[in-house]
Formats: C-alpha cells, structure tokens, sequence
C-alpha cells in the first residue's frame, strides 16, 4: 500500500503539471505525450501500476481494488474538469458530456498500455493516443450503436 500511495502522488504530480499549459487542449496533448514518453522509457514493459494492481488483484485483494478504485475516479475527475474547460472555450467537441469522454479516454490509455506492453512497440499505444485526441476534438458522424439482435427486431 505504501508503494502505491507513493505512486499515486508522483502520477497525480505528473498529470497537474501537464494540465498546467496555457489551455485545456495543450494540456490533455502534454498529457498524452507524456504518457507515451513515460512508456517509450521503460522499454514498454511493465504498463500501468493502476492497470496491473486491478488485473492481479480485483478479485482476492478488496483494500488495493477500493485504493486504485479511487486513483481512477481521481484521474477521471481531472481528465472531466479539463474536457469540461476545453468545451467551455470551444476545443473540445461537446456533443458529449465530458465524464464520459474522460471515461473514455482513461480507458483508452490504460487499453493503449497493455497493448504495447504485449508487443513491446510503440505503435499500439501511439495509435490509441492519437485516436483519442482526434476523438477529443472531431465529432464524427455519430450513428447510435445497436446490437444486431436490437436492429432486427420487429
């Protein structure tokens, strides 16, 4: 608990002083290039501690899920407050509520991770990034997603 409490305060550091840029969009941009830098470092090994600590231990260890349980919602929250600034001031596309676009984005990063931790390549994690940030500022043409069973029924 002691190395993840550590952590949290180094990562929260690091994402403060990205979100600290002159605007919102630089912000999340300086974010995300700093999430690919902290990555190309180690050599794409290892990922995410947040990642890792809820796959290993979710399941057996209820005080590290309830731990990295609120990291998420923390780094959720900063992501919504600096999608929600950047709506304000017409960065970022809000046709969207800004939870869920910080939602997605988390879950972007951390899928983006795990899949140049497989590889050991840039490439995974350098094309989620990139998709978010275009997902960030360009509505595409939105077409409501329905299961297959949904669009055949009567």
């Amino acid at each position: 608990m002691a190395v993840l409490a550590r952590t949290r305060k180094c990562f929260f550091s690091m994402i403060d002083s990205a979100l600290k840029a002159p605007t919102p969009l630089d912000g999340l941009d300086l974010f995300l290039e700093t999430v690919l830098q902290k990555q190309r470092e180690t050599g794409f090994v290892g990922g995410c501690l947040w990642g890792n600590t809820v796959l290993e231990m979710s399941d057996i260890q209820p005080t590290y899920t309830k731990f990295v349980e609120h990291v998420f919602d923390e780094w959720v929250a900063r992501m919504e407050a600096t999608i929600r600034a950047g709506q304000r001031v017409g960065q970022i596309r809000n046709d969207m509520p800004a939870a869920d676009l910080a939602r997605l984005l988390v879950a972007g990063i951390e899928g983006g991770i795990m899949m140049s931790r497989l590889t050991k390549q840039e490439s995974p994690l350098k094309t989620c990034l990139t998709s978010l940030r275009k997902m960030l500022v360009q509505p595409p043409d939105m077409v409501e997603y329905t299961t297959y069973k949904e669009r055949r029924s009567p």
